[in-house]
């Protein structure tokens, strides 16, 4: 259902995290959904979008960049969640 909404353009942008979601907590494929995850925040950047999104795709991205030994990336996503209060924010720390 959520693969053919982005396979239709998606305009609400409401398949990205519900994908990166699926993938990432039932269907445990880590790569596909950091993929979506990715897109999905490129997608947010790109319209200024600041949202549970945002915060979710930077936090997912940053674990799995440091998993993956991807330390620059990882870095990068943490240094942006620290513009953001929360338990996220202490994460990234």
């Amino acid at each position: 259902c959520y693969e053919r909404a982005l396979a239709n353009g998606d305009r609400e942008g409401v398949a990205l995290p519900h994908l990166a979601r699926l993938y990432a907590d039932h269907v445990h494929d880590e790569h596909r959904a950091a993929y979506y995850y990715k897109v999905n925040l490129d997608r947010l950047d790109a319209h200024g979008v600041q949202s549970q999104d945002t915060i979710d795709a930077l936090s997912f991205l940053a674990h799995h960049c440091a998993r993956t030994a991807r330390y620059d990336d990882a870095e990068t996503y943490c240094a942006r969640l620290l513009d953001y209060a929360g338990r996220e924010k202490e994460m990234a720390k």
